[in-house]
């Protein structure tokens, strides 16, 4: 398994199949009508990707909430469903949110 360092926080990502991933780059300004709407730009990303498994239905297990805080992400009663990692540069966010499908949780053993 290869590793690229990025300069995004966060202390691990990995993406692999079975994952949706969306890259949002754009200016905060245009995304959230304010140029330092960093936390609108999280709060709707996380929302995308709690329309998206409630749309998902019985493979998202229901229950799907946002969490905020050191547990943030989308959430049901199974786990984890998305994560969002966000860099801003210049006032334009980069990354974006990553939905956990029908992941194998294989590699996230490998994480120190």
């Amino acid at each position: 398994m290869e590793s690229l360092e990025v300069d995004r926080g966060g202390l691990a990502t990995y993406h692999g199949p079975g994952q949706w991933v969306l890259f949002a780059v754009d200016s905060l300004e245009c995304l959230t009508g304010d140029s330092r709407g960093v936390r609108a730009a999280v709060s709707a990303l996380l929302e995308i990707g709690r329309q998206v498994a409630d749309e998902m239905g019985g493979k998202a297990g229901g229950g799907v909430e946002i969490l905020d805080g050191a547990q943030l992400g989308v959430w049901n009663s199974r786990g984890k469903l998305a994560s969002v990692g966000v860099r801003i540069e210049r006032r334009v966010l980069l990354h974006g949110l990553a939905l956990n499908v029908s992941l194998d949780m294989q590699p996230f053993e490998r994480i120190n």
